[in-house]
């Protein structure tokens, strides 16, 4: 869990969501086109990973069309503990 200030309260069915900012943080990517069976990099960036101390977010895909193979954290220290994949059932 990505509980960053220890209140948070494990209810997956509750849409209740606490703000720890008013500052919008924009992850890109770029748009690619892939052949059926071809793996694909997937570089996601920010304007200012400096200003980066911790991030919570989901990353949405169909899983009868791709699968995740791995994460490579390229500019921040993080290691596999740190990401929890989870199929949607």
């Amino acid at each position: 869990m990505g509980d960053v200030n220890g209140n948070a309260k494990a209810n997956m069915h509750s849409n209740i969501v606490e703000s720890r900012s008013n500052n919008k943080f924009v992850l890109t990517t770029d748009n690619a086109t892939f052949e059926n069976g071809q793996k694909i990099v997937v570089p996601v960036r920010t304007a200012d990973i400096s200003q980066l101390t911790g991030i919570q977010f989901t990353l949405d895909f169909d899983s009868e069309l791709m699968s995740l193979v791995s994460i490579d954290p390229v500019s921040i220290n993080v290691n596999d503990s740190n990401f929890q994949v989870c199929k949607r059932s």
